[in-house]
């Protein structure tokens, strides 16, 4: 069980999904495994190509054949807030740099 301290209530189910389907995408396509949703936002699904290619440019040698299989693809309405945040992992990935070949 995940708690936050803000109220999750009113996060479509598309939505909370993302961040755990950013870390599992890549393990689903090394093993060729499908995973199914029964929602996801429309942008996010349509971005997963783009950022699948950037693992495939990473290790070329590797097949990535996996894939997110959703019931329902959904334009989810964004509301402007004064309220922000920031996700940084702190980690390698967040801090390399990359060159241009």
């Amino acid at each position: 069980m995940i708690e936050y301290s803000e109220s999750m209530e009113g996060v479509p189910q598309g939505l909370a999904a993302i961040p755990f389907l950013t870390n599992v995408l890549p393990i689903a396509w090394l093993s060729d495994a499908q995973i199914y949703v029964d929602e996801i936002d429309r942008s996010f699904f349509n971005s997963i190509g783009d950022f699948k290619k950037g693992y495939e440019q990473m290790y070329p040698g590797v097949e990535f054949r996996g894939e997110l299989i959703a019931k329902q693809v959904i334009d989810y309405e964004c509301f402007s807030s004064d309220r922000t945040a920031t996700f940084f992992t702190g980690g390698v990935d967040s801090t390399a740099i990359t060159r241009k070949t």
